[in-house]
């Protein structure tokens, strides 16, 4: 019970990222953030209306009906995310990602050095996270690591999802929670 009330208030805290204050965003720092190029201060700093900031860019949402909890963009425009052009992006949780429909994910693994995430056994799909840094929080201020996570989405639509999460650090939740 703990540990789901735990990923409740995660998930919450995940998704305060976008709860902050509202900055004006351009492409520069949208394609930082996705490239894990970015602090979480400044992926924190996409606010509230960051679905206003994104359609100035040109992002427009879709809809991926089985893909619920995926919040896909499109762009008329391409943009060049890892040195690859592409037409959309996602958001799901703490995560903002780049959306490709023909790229190979073992490829993409072995060239940004990503290793698949087993801790559930060996799935079907891949999936794979990179630790690539730690944000240190201070003064009550929770710690962030910053990963780079490579995702094999099936569906009607299969696609992949390479891109970066700014996670809070579990320990650090757990006792802030147990100091309540």
């Amino acid at each position: 019970m703990f540990k789901n009330y735990l990923q409740v208030i995660v998930m919450g805290s995940m998704m305060g990222a976008f709860t902050s204050q509202v900055h004006a965003l351009n492409q520069t720092e949208l394609n930082q953030m996705i490239e894990c190029k970015a602090s979480h201060q400044q992926f924190s700093n996409l606010g509230v209306d960051y679905e206003k900031q994104l359609k100035k860019l040109g992002w427009m949402r879709i809809t991926l009906p089985d893909q619920p909890f995926i919040y896909v963009y499109k762009n008329a425009k391409p943009v060049t995310l890892f040195h690859r052009p592409t037409h959309e992006i996602a958001l799901s949780g703490n995560a903002i990602l780049a959306l490709y429909r023909d790229e190979n994910v073992q490829q993409l693994a072995q060239e940004f050095k990503i290793p698949e995430y087993t801790e559930y056994g060996k799935l079907p799909f891949f999936r794979g996270v990179k630790k690539l840094r730690t944000e240190a929080g201070g003064d009550g201020d929770i710690s962030y690591h910053i990963n780079l996570n490579l995702s094999e989405m099936q569906g009607k639509s299969s696609f992949i999802l390479l891109g970066c999460s700014y996670e809070p650090d579990r320990e650090e939740m757990e006792r802030l929670l147990n100091s309540k």
